[in-house]
């Protein structure tokens, strides 16, 4: 393009213009790229503009500078024909603002071509001036740090930092081009960066850096949350928004107990042996409070790594914390991985769950509502590209993640409530720990473990206050078993952890007075089940051949099936996890299934005793079902009695109505039946020793033997209706009698029910 002016001119911006350019709160660094864009413009774009793309330079332009370029681009017919007409805005050159007047120079076919060429030299003059000042006084060279450090964040090319300093100035109103259609903007970027539209697409195509990190909008915009970081309002560091490097004290390794000693080598042989080029990705997941996020930090101590965490949250100015968005959060994590050291580091994605879950479908969708989604294409990107090694930590079930994205991860850990012994471990560890071990007894130590099911980091925190409070007042030892209370109570209650009370055992629970039928008696069930604990205690993998440990207890209500449970829960010091039928069952197509997987495995899990009453529900003959899911969900019963690790026990009143397979896979089968003449003695005894001391007389013993269909929770229930009333003295025969209403009522009620119905006339 020829010079049209001559050396001596001088196309400078005007010196109090300029003084008010270098007191702007925009960056001169910008200005320089605008003059240089905008001089591409002039020189490339073929289409109409508006008065707005000329905002920048009306600003500074002296008029001097404007009174030239008007003269030298228009004779008096095309000032005529700007002024009066209608496509040219009806422009006075004399009187109106200057970027109206530079639109209608634009626009006028006959001035556009001398325009073009006088705004070239202007911009080129212009931004020469401002990159002289530029070198000349660094300090006003500040702000494009911050434009500096967005480029090496998220490791921009130079054609891609400019667009992006494109994109900002457009937004920002120096050169705010107001279009609707996608294609046109496209078109506009390209000319203002002098290239090729095709290299443009590329370099905003979704897996591209500038929309793969978030820069810029699907709309080619500036994403908000980098503003207020680019016009100065947020001093933090640019990566604070992305990443944090986490300093908290980690839990010693040793504190996860079965976790470490199992998953530990083989992590800590992934993690070391990882490649240069592609790092370890490892899943943990499970319910929610079972400490995922303590044993990340301890993994990472444990190997020496420097561990990052992949923000969820920013702060406004109001001090509220708003999330991040999920594609953000990748762009996070991307960002991470370009400025850290890959080999030394591991990055924490806590809380991954709408990045993990994979888009629900098909009739789930239908009855639970589609769950919200991340991006799977993003997600399997990031699990094959990305060079550091990362844990991702979600609450959500194995199900909810899509195959192709769970394949992709190199280990998983699934974290379920951990079980009283590892528990129990913590707390000794702990307590060894902050040296106030000696203040608790074993017992003491047991017992809260078997109470409160915390995590580790629930049970260091509650040890270390102890330890203050101590070492504070060595005299509150004595209150200890309180003030652990009283310190883990509301924490328990601010992570809905229930206490677990226990199972008792009634106190006039008897073995001896029952009326168990068969040929092996529940002492030698006991006895049996105690040697199935012992040899799966020493075998890590049992023998194939040896057998299940699945009880079955049939019989009438109230003849000591569930205190039977409760009695060998007690007897081998194991924990009885019960499950009603109606727990288990569920109205969604598969949900049932899933319902009695988790049963199974969470009994497991806590080598705990599994009991499921009333299972004539779950149990049903398939000979009977009329639908397909009541096959299905018998089917997974089967499957979970024949690989079940620990003891089960179903009990039903309705032994009939159960399929004949799922008899078959029971080891033992106890049918509990009406108690005896000796059994309602002994229970008599046991149940009302202290309403009445006295012994039997023998017309009192035939009355209590001709009582038909007692049942141990008959006499229970006697002696409850007596509790409250306390009578000074009650005698044999008032209880007898009362005990005999009970049978009558049962009766009464059984043939009542037969008889429900139309009678016929």
């Amino acid at each position: 393009m020829n010079k049209v002016f001559t050396k001596e001119q001088q196309w400078l911006l005007h010196p109090d213009y300029l003084e008010k350019l270098r007191q702007s709160p925009q960056c001169m660094f910008l200005w320089q790229h605008y003059y240089r864009m905008m001089g591409n413009l002039m020189e490339n774009y073929q289409d109409e503009l508006e008065s707005s793309v000329f905002a920048g330079i009306a600003k500074y332009i002296n008029e001097q500078q404007l009174n030239f370029i008007i003269d030298y681009c228009i004779t008096d017919k095309i000032k005529e024909d700007i002024s009066n007409k209608r496509q040219y805005g009806r422009v006075n050159t004399e009187e109106d603002d200057p970027d109206d007047i530079m639109e209608a120079l634009w626009k006028h076919p006959r001035s556009n071509s001398k325009f073009r060429v006088a705004m070239s030299e202007l911009m080129e003059c212009y931004q020469g001036q401002i990159e002289d000042e530029l070198a000349n006084n660094p300090k006003r060279n500040l702000k494009a740090e911050r434009f500096e450090e967005i480029k090496a964040l998220f490791q921009l090319n130079d054609d891609e930092f400019s667009l992006f300093l494109a994109v900002v100035i457009r937004d920002s109103g120096m050169c705010n081009f107001r279009v609707g259609q996608l294609a046109v903007k496209i078109n506009f970027f390209a000319n203002l960066l002098n290239i090729s539209q095709a290299k443009l697409l590329k370099m905003i195509a979704p897996t591209e850096k500038l929309r793969r990190y978030k820069c810029i909008t699907d709309d080619i915009d500036v994403n908000p949350e980098l503003t207020m970081f680019l016009v100065g309002i947020d001093d933090k560091p640019l990566v604070s928004n992305f990443y944090s490097k986490l300093d908290a004290e980690a839990l010693p390794w040793e504190f996860y107990g079965v976790l470490a000693e199992k998953h530990g080598t083989i992590l800590k042989t992934l993690l070391k042996s990882r490649s240069d080029a592609k790092g370890v990705n490892i899943l943990l997941y499970g319910e929610p409070g079972t400490g995922k996020t303590s044993f990340a930090k301890s993994l990472a101590n444990e190997l020496g790594m420097t561990l990052y965490n992949i923000e969820q949250k920013m702060s406004s100015d109001s001090g509220d914390k708003s999330e991040y968005s999920t594609n953000f959060r990748f762009a996070a994590l991307q960002a991470c991985d370009n400025q850290v050291d890959t080999t030394h580091s591991l990055i924490v994605i806590d809380e991954a769950d709408e990045m993990l879950r994979g888009q629900y479908g098909g009739l789930l969708s239908m009855f639970a509502g589609s769950a919200p989604a991340g991006d799977k294409g993003m997600l399997n990107s990031v699990l094959d590209e990305v060079k550091t090694s990362c844990i991702w930590i979600t609450n959500t079930t194995s199900d909810d993640l899509d195959p192709s994205s769970r394949r992709r991860f190199d280990y998983s850990i699934k974290f379920g409530k951990m079980s009283r012994e590892q528990r129990e471990k913590i707390w000794h560890n702990s307590l060894d720990k902050h040296g106030v071990k000696r203040y608790l007894s074993a017992e003491l130590i047991g017992s809260l473990a078997n109470k409160y099911e915390v995590s580790a980091g629930g049970i260091d925190i509650t040890v270390s206050n102890i330890a203050g409070i101590l070492k504070h007042d060595a005299g509150q030892f004595s209150q200890i078993e309180v003030l652990i209370e009283q310190l883990i109570s509301p924490h328990c209650q601010l992570l809905n952890i229930k206490p677990q009370t226990g199972s008792r055992v009634n106190d006039n629970y008897s073995l001896d007075g029952l009326n168990v039928k068969g040929k092996i008696s529940p002492a030698q069930i006991i006895t049996a089940a105690k040697r199935f604990r012992q040899e799966r205690e020493q075998h890590t993998v049992p023998s194939p051949d040896a057998p299940r440990m699945n009880l079955l207890l049939t019989g009438v209500p109230g003849t000591g099936k569930t205190e039977f449970v409760k009695y060998l829960g007690k007897s081998l010091a194991c924990k009885v996890m019960t499950r009603m039928s109606s727990d288990l069952l569920d109205m969604y197509v598969g949900g049932t299934e899933k319902n009695i997987r988790q049963a199974f495995k969470a009994a497991e899990e806590e080598n705990a005793i599994l009991f499921i009453d009333e299972a004539d529900g779950m149990f049903r003959s398939r000979e009977m079902s009329k639908r397909s899911w009541e096959v299905t969900q018998v089917n997974e019963l089967l499957y979970a009695m024949e690989n079940f690790k620990s003891i089960l026990i179903c009990a039903t009143n309705f032994a009939d109505n159960l399929d004949k397979a799922t008899l078959r896979r029971f080891t033992f089968k106890l049918e509990f039946d009406y108690l005896t003449t000796a059994g309602k003695e002994l229970f008599f005894k046991q149940f009302f020793s202290k309403l009445y001391s006295g012994r039997l007389k023998r017309a009192e013993k035939e009355h209590l033997a001709d009582i038909a269909n007692l049942t141990p929770g008959d006499f229970r229930t006697v002696r409850q209706g007596v509790y409250y009333l306390k009578p000074d003295n009650i005698s044999a025969t008032h209880l007898i009698e009362a005990l005999a209403a009970e049978s009558d009522a049962k009766r009464n009620l059984s043939a009542s029910v037969k008889t429900i119905g139309f009678a016929a006339n």
